[in-house]
């Protein structure tokens, strides 16, 4: 069950979730290698076929899957894995959780895997996570990911929901660049206006906002 939870595990990874040395996994691993479920390169473990693997997790009373990832996120220190195995350990969205999986879903972006990002994310949104916030985060990992239809689908609900202030601000200039990418420059140049308007003082965001708008008024004359 450890092995079949865990992408990439390893024989120290098994023995910790099932509080057992490295010797003693090594052995119970050895046993199910003889019957042809699993092998081992090195310490590295792996299903001989994946539908193996999947059969193991999915055949376990979900209560069960639970608690095996809720031992694993007490192991992991990177946030992305940490974040995975905590969401996947509850069915509800506590503070701790939500937050680890945005901060997963940020290193995520970071080290450039914007739809690992966007999964993370997902991830909270099953959760109860789903706020305006989050909703423009997620927006622009898809936008990163080459995801233009979820991207508008996205903002257009948030922009929609949202009083005129600093969020939907951000929720319309990414609206907006977004255009800029398509050639859609004078309802681009409209949008970027909006934003400008409800931007307030935020001098960083107008400026970044003043920047595309200045481009998309060049473009279209």
């Amino acid at each position: 069950m450890a092995t079949a939870c865990v992408a990439a595990p390893t024989v120290e990874v098994v023995g910790r979730a099932i509080d057992a040395d490295s010797h003693r996994a090594a052995e119970l691993l050895e046993k199910a290698e003889d019957n042809g479920i699993v092998t081992l390169v090195g310490h590295r473990v792996r299903f001989v076929h994946p539908l193996l693997a999947h059969g193991m997790y999915t055949n376990v009373p979900a209560a069960q899957r639970r608690r095996m990832h809720r031992r694993l996120a007490a192991i992991f220190d990177e946030p992305e894995l940490r974040a995975r195995h905590l969401a996947l350990a509850t069915t509800s969205g506590d503070r701790a959780t939500l937050q680890s999986l945005d901060a997963g879903a940020e290193a995520a972006r970071l080290r450039g895997a914007p739809a690992a990002a966007v999964e993370l994310l997902d991830l909270a949104f099953g959760l109860g996570g789903d706020t305006p916030e989050r909703r423009i985060r997620l927006a622009l990992y898809h936008f990163s990911a080459g995801h233009p239809g979820r991207v508008r689908a996205l903002l257009e609900v948030t922009i929609r929901d949202l009083s005129p202030d600093h969020l939907r601000a951000d929720a319309v200039s990414l609206l907006a660049v977004m255009g800029l990418l398509n050639g859609i420059f004078p309802e681009t140049a409209s949008l970027l206006k909006q934003a400008l308007n409800e931007s307030g003082e935020d001098h960083s965001h107008r400026a970044q906002v003043l920047i595309a708008l200045s481009f998309a008024r060049l473009n279209f004359g």
